[in-house]
């Protein structure tokens, strides 16, 4: 049980890594435009609530009893929208924090304030995946949550194959 939930959670952090990867390529070539005369920006995390989507999605392609089904369903009004609105604030705050640090006479311990903030928003959102993914298995079984994380390997390691960012379709 503990070799599957350790590879749940390696699983998770390496698709967050390659994703966040890619946003910090795309970021940093935004972040050298004549707005931003500092070149300091914060890095946005991984959209947690866009993996727990897919993970969903693969749960659902399962043979899955009614019961299964909608409980399932239930797990997207309990989590993944909580989650997106979580990210949505996460983007807010993180707009104005990188206003506060377009001026050159910032305030350190203002900025530092306002980044452990949004240091809390990235620990609410990684806590609830956890809870989303952990209720995922809870509902689905040990046996056919192997399968769904096969799944979610299988599209790791194709999209690593092509080089490509690790990014739901949901």
């Amino acid at each position: 049980m503990r070799t599957l939930i350790t590879s749940l959670v390696i699983l998770v952090f390496s698709s967050c890594i390659l994703f966040a990867q890619n946003m910090m390529k795309q970021r940093e070539e935004q972040d050298k435009g004549p707005g931003n005369q500092m070149g300091m920006t914060i890095k946005l995390p991984p959209m947690m609530s866009n993996i727990v989507q897919d993970i969903l999605t693969k749960a659902s392609s399962l043979d899955l009893s009614d019961s299964q089904e909608k409980e399932l369903s239930a797990i997207l009004e309990k989590y993944v929208f909580p989650m997106i609105r979580n990210e949505s604030d996460f983007k807010i705050y993180n707009m104005k924090v990188n206003d506060i640090l377009k001026d050159q006479n910032f305030d350190p311990e203002k900025v530092k304030a306002e980044m452990k903030v949004l240091e809390e928003f990235s620990i609410k959102e990684i806590n609830m995946a956890i809870d989303a993914i952990a209720a995922i298995r809870d509902v689905i079984g040990i046996d056919n949550f192997k399968v769904v994380m096969g799944m979610m390997a299988l599209r790791s390691d194709e999209a690593k194959k092509k080089g490509l960012p690790i990014k739901s379709k949901a």
